[in-house]
């Protein structure tokens, strides 16, 4: 499967203004932000860039972690955990770990997202860095790798003060890159309940009871933090469309529940992610010389997928600026110009332009043939 690209080039305003879409509800959390995690494009935002402290929400960067540790094979599912001292004593949300057990790696991520345990977040870090300390680092240098230019992190779970922060576009980043990158880990994020030590506790992720296509993702509470939600649905009806919404600051758990939920379908109501056009397959032909062939196909290398108002996609065009000829040999793939996707003159989107096939010179004598006929011409 082509990978996507996203070449969005959106202008000052946003580029469904002059399009008749409402205006995102209005929320009571003081900073937020919607976004298809296919694309990356963000529907809808206030204050996103504003870093705050995001108490468990942290906890997405740590199973992020833990998830591409277990892709690389540096641990394992049912690697036994050796719980620290440290770990048992950890304040707040707690799977009820024993000092000194062994628990598989597994489970410990269930007591994270299912549980919120701060206790095996600790365990967790320790297991894959050696220590909190160091595993922090590592949450520090993956943000810097996924462009989370306003989070810094000081422990695995949240429980930090100023100096550990994120901000809700970052914290979205992050949830989609989590979603995008591990899928099938992230199916765990659904889960209703889990039972550790004979303790069974629920999801604290209402909104898994309230809409059966929110599948995650985090809440988090601290008194600096106030009442915060990492959550994300996709929509199997509207070609399996998937929206992260990050609510941060809300003034109670209800609030925060009914600020998402109204995020999220203000999304799924007016926006849609479709494929505009294909990687690969022919979309204008382009003349070449000192070929066999007098014109050779040409479109884009990868999918065009796009986040727009419904009512965009029947209005969008294409237009063609490719150089007025070529010559043989050429290579598939290689960039001959760029196409354009507008909507009432707004450029939406720009991509190379190649050709989709390989072309090979023609003999010697064939090439004088050519050059006279392009003289004549």
């Amino acid at each position: 499967m082509n990978r996507l690209i996203f070449l969005a080039l959106l202008l000052a305003s946003p580029a469904w203004a002059t399009l008749p879409v409402p205006p995102p509800p209005e929320l009571s959390a003081p900073s937020y932000i919607l976004m298809d995690t296919q694309t990356g494009k963000v529907l809808a935002e206030a204050n996103a860039d504003e870093a705050v402290e995001p108490a468990s929400l942290t906890k997405i960067m740590t199973t992020y972690l833990a998830f591409r540790s277990l892709g690389d094979g540096l641990i394992a599912e049912q690697d036994l955990v050796t719980i620290s001292r440290k770990a048992r004593r950890a304040i707040g949300s707690r799977m009820f770990v024993e000092a000194n057990s062994q628990v598989p790696v597994i489970d410990l991520l269930r007591g994270i997202i299912v549980q919120s345990g701060n206790d095996a977040s600790i365990a967790l870090a320790e297991h894959i860095a050696g220590n909190e300390a160091s595993f922090a680092n590592m949450m520090n240098a993956e943000a810097e790798r996924l462009g989370m230019s306003r989070s810094h992190f000081t422990d695995a779970s949240g429980l930090g003060g100023p100096d550990h922060y994120m901000s809700a576009r970052d914290t979205a980043i992050l949830s989609a890159a989590m979603i995008n990158e591990f899928p099938d880990h992230y199916a765990m994020f659904r889960e209703q309940e889990y039972t550790w030590n004979g303790i069974t506790q629920p999801n604290r992720n209402r909104l898994l009871k309230l809409d059966p296509t929110v599948d995650g993702i985090k809440t988090g509470f601290t008194e600096a933090a106030r009442y915060c939600l990492a959550a994300s649905a996709m929509r199997p009806e509207l070609d399996n469309m998937r929206l992260v919404s990050v609510v941060l600051g809300a003034k109670n758990g209800r609030a925060r529940l009914r600020d998402t939920r109204a995020l999220l379908n203000w999304g799924f109501r007016f926006f849609r992610t479709r494929k505009v056009h294909a990687g690969m397959a022919p979309l204008t032909e382009i003349p070449v010389w000192f070929a066999e062939v007098e014109q050779v196909p040409v479109g884009l290398a990868e999918d065009l997928v796009m986040t727009l108002p419904v009512a965009a996609y029947q209005e969008l065009e294409t237009t063609y600026h490719l150089e007025p000829e070529v010559e043989a040999p050429l290579t598939r793939g290689q960039t001959v110009g760029r196409i354009t996707v507008r909507h009432e003159n707004r450029i939406l989107a720009q991509a190379p332009a190649v050709v989709l096939a390989d072309v090979p010179q023609v003999g010697f004598f064939t090439r004088l043939w050519h050059h006279l006929r392009r003289l004549l011409h």
